[in-house]
């Protein structure tokens, strides 16, 4: 049963069940509806879910990380490491909403509100460093390791002194502004390998971000290949794509594996601040890197606490 002291607990480290119940409380949950709910139920772990994007178990794992990882960049200091803020970072990047309605939510001021967020955002981002590497376990003989595709996601149509769209952000894939995003998801288990970005869609296609920044050196580099689809065609050492001499299992494979990676790109889009206009200033570009990174590293968690991406080869 939940009290009403457990609400400000003193403890740093907190159970899965602790965070539960205080990030209902933080939303207006009453503590009679939280408790009103059966122990064998998921109703309340759903309602966290919509508010944080994760469940209750990540983000327990996750606060404790940011308190104990060796990343200096990520390590909260220690005198602003606060749950409240940590799960209001949380829902910024879940729901994104204006901060006129998120005010009387947290019954704080937008300049606060502004401040923890993006702090708790950067920490989060730079968890990249633990989650987001290049694998040194591949057997000599796994020549194709990865998926590449990139996901656009939409922003604020930048205002352009002559005409109504700026052909450097308009994206075809959302038909509007928007910045690109570019990920490898590893083939044979539920981990991003890298990610890159965002570019601007009208300047860089996804052949032009493999080729120029960096994943096709990488990949010369080690003797491996990516697989993508045919706008990746032309390098032929470092990526396969779908061709006519593709034999029917190929075929399917290869279909599965796209499919698997749109998986993943759904997971990312999950997040409203990638999946609405992006509209934050100054240093739009800059802070959607934040959110589109942060974003990838909790997506990292979810896969890694039971929300794997499909095994490609179940069923076949």
């Amino acid at each position: 049963m939940l009290e009403e002291a457990d609400f400000e607990l003193p403890k740093v480290i907190l159970t899965a069940l602790e965070i539960l119940h205080i990030g209902l409380r933080l939303v207006n949950f009453t503590y009679e509806r939280i408790n009103r709910i059966a122990e064998d139920s998921t109703t309340n772990v759903d309602r966290f879910r919509k508010h944080y994007g994760v469940d209750h178990f990540v983000a327990a794992q996750m606060f404790e990380d940011l308190q104990i990882t060796e990343i200096e960049e990520a390590r909260l200091d220690e005198n602003k490491i606060s749950i409240k803020y940590y799960l209001i970072a949380m829902h910024f990047v879940k729901v994104y909403d204006v901060e006129g309605r998120r005010e009387p939510i947290f019954d704080l001021s937008p300049k606060t509100m502004r401040e923890w967020v993006w702090y708790y955002v950067e920490k989060i981002q730079n968890l990249k460093h633990e989650k987001i590497v290049w694998p040194d376990d591949y057997l000599a003989d796994d020549v194709w390791i990865a998926s590449v595709d990139t996901t656009d996601c939409p922003i604020e149509e930048k205002t352009h002194p002559t005409l109504s769209q700026d052909s450097e952000l308009f994206s075809f894939k959302i038909n509007g502004a928007g910045l690109r995003c570019e990920y490898a998801i590893d083939l044979f288990s539920s981990r991003i390998i890298w990610m890159n970005g965002p570019f601007l869609p009208g300047v860089y296609n996804d052949n032009t971000i493999f080729a120029e920044k960096g994943l096709k050196e990488k990949l010369a580099a080690i003797g491996k290949k990516v697989l993508g689809d045919k706008i990746y065609n032309g390098h032929p050492e470092e990526c396969s794509t779908f061709n006519a001499l593709d034999t029917k299992p190929v075929k399917i494979m290869k279909a599965r594996i796209q499919m698997r990676h749109e998986q993943f790109n759904n997971m990312v889009k999950s997040f409203n601040v990638m999946k609405h206009a992006f509209r934050h200033k100054p240093n739009k570009i800059e802070k959607h890197k934040m959110c589109f990174e942060a974003v990838t590293v909790i997506c990292c968690y979810r896969m890694e606490h039971g929300e794997p991406l499909f095994d490609l080869l179940a069923g076949l």
